[in-house]
């Protein structure tokens, strides 16, 4: 099995809370095995654990931070809130904006800081 960019998914919270009830339903079904959980669950995530182990990810937006070689206190954030979205903005040094959006501001925070982490990283491919 292939280990693909992890970093690059966003994982819904209902995955998990899926992942977590088979996990239940086997331990049930075989008896409270922890024997059988395992023998089930450890071929499938031994591969993401032993890639996330090697390659441990970090935050977006300390990514972002530490590309610009920015104090985490310098104001490069703009946000605001409509109806049950939050939008916010990210300004780089070079004045350029990106926008995220999401349901809170710590996701919208993280979707600008990709956003803006996809074109530094273009343009350092293009140098």
């Amino acid at each position: 099995m292939e280990c693909f960019e992890l970093e690059e998914v966003d994982v819904p919270k209902a995955l998990g809370d899926v992942f977590e009830s088979v996990a239940g339903a086997i331990y049930l079904d075989s008896g409270m095995s922890l024997d059988a959980v395992w023998k089930i669950y450890y071929p499938m995530i031994s591969p993401a654990m032993k890639h996330l182990s090697e390659h441990v990810p970090i935050s977006p937006v300390r990514e972002l931070y530490e590309s610009m070689k920015q104090s985490k206190d310098k104001n490069i954030w703009g946000s605001c809130k409509r109806k049950d979205k939050t939008y916010i903005e990210v300004v780089l040094p070079d004045g350029r904006t990106f926008q995220g959006v999401g349901p809170n501001k710590k996701v919208a925070k993280r979707s600008a800081a990709k956003r803006a982490l996809a074109e530094l990283k273009k343009i350092i491919i293009n140098k």
